[in-house]
């Protein structure tokens, strides 16, 4: 009752938002259900104890769990880069030398990991 007074401040839990955020990211990542089911176990203990400490009311953390999980799953759904292993050729890279001396020059050859 005593959030509508004090609005905005604490709404949404900046807390709960960047916790969740994490844990989408991860959970989007790993798409596994078991990571997920973890993640939320993680998140909500995360989140009551928020509410517990008289950090913020339970509807700022609702709110804000709601829009990290979602911003954190479109990143990754959205945004991420697809990983590629490049191969030994890809990662091999030869280049000439010259020097300021006369006569001099030479080939380097670098191998990325």
């Amino acid at each position: 009752a005593g959030g509508v007074r004090l609005f905005p401040d604490g709404t949404p839990s900046g807390h709960a938002t960047g916790m969740y955020a994490l844990l989408g990211a991860v959970s989007a990542y790993v798409d596994r259900w078991w990571v997920t089911a973890l993640l939320q176990v993680v998140g909500v203990a995360f989140c009551a104890s928020l509410v517990i400490d008289d950090y913020h009311f339970a509807s700022d953390v609702l709110f804000g769990g709601a829009l990290g999980w979602h911003l954190g799953t479109w990143v990754v759904r959205h945004r991420r880069s697809r990983a590629t292993t490049p191969t030994f050729a890809e990662r091999l890279q030869v280049v000439p030398v010259a020097s300021a001396r006369p006569l001099t020059a030479g080939v380097v050859a670098v191998v990325a990991f």
